[in-house]
């Protein structure tokens, strides 16, 4: 049975990563103390307000992240699967946002001040930083400047070339164990009005979603029509 180091660069060199790593990088990532851990639906991974001085990489299953605020509402920050990355939160009031698991997930967490002791691993959560910055201005920019229907249709073509990235499955079809409300919150809207979206864009032949699954027939034609290109979230292997 391999470690939980072995295990974690065995995960950094398959999908989405897929990061090259010579036997001397191998032997510095094996070294380290790695930790894997599963939490259970409905448990928090990362609680807003602590301290945190390690990185937490989502292995298996679905997260979320979110703010919340003073008034009792939340704004989902983001939809987390296999491949997405949570960094230390070092600040004076800690971490800026909840993470909590949807379905039962699986995390390898590693403490930041050793993960810097490792060069190409450093290299690449410096660059895991970046990515989540790009994915961070794109909802700022939908949120701010796009229509509702542009919002809702440019999340679920990101998180369809996600899932495809890290091997879940095509573009076309997805698993999205969300609701109305979860997508509301992302997107600033009400579940009603994500609900008429939903039934508009139906009727429209362009996509569904039900039952815990998205399909999208017309993936293309969504693309050119909200002018979605995915490269802000291609990993840096």
């Amino acid at each position: 049975m391999w470690s939980s180091s072995e295990a974690f660069l065995r995960f950094v060199q398959s999908k989405p990563y897929e990061l090259a790593v010579s036997e001397r990088d191998a032997r510095i990532i094996t070294a380290l103390p790695v930790v894997e851990r599963v939490f259970r639906a409905g448990s928090v991974i990362v609680e807003e307000e602590r301290a945190t001085r390690t990185h937490t990489f989502v292995a298996s299953g679905w997260a979320f992240s979110y703010l919340a605020m003073a008034n009792g509402h939340r704004v989902i920050n983001d939809f987390l699967m296999r491949g997405d990355f949570e960094g230390a939160q070092q600040t004076a009031d800690g971490a800026r946002r909840t993470i909590q698991a949807r379905t039962d997930v699986t995390v390898f967490e590693i403490d930041a001040r050793r993960a810097a002791e490792c060069p190409i691993l450093a290299m690449f959560i410096f660059r895991l930083f970046a990515r989540n910055s790009c994915v961070a201005a794109e909802r700022l920019a939908s949120i701010s400047r796009r229509t509702p229907q542009q919002r809702l249709v440019r999340l679920f073509l990101e998180i369809a070339h996600r899932h495809e990235q890290a091997d879940l499955g095509s573009l076309a079809r997805f698993e999205f164990p969300f609701t109305q409300r979860d997508l509301g919150d992302a997107l600033g809207l009400t579940a009603i009005h994500i609900n008429r979206l939903l039934r508009l864009l139906r009727d429209q032949g362009s996509l569904r979603f039900q039952h815990r699954t998205v399909e999208l027939p017309s993936r293309p034609a969504l693309a050119r029509a909200t002018d979605f290109n995915p490269g802000y979230i291609h990993f840096p292997g």
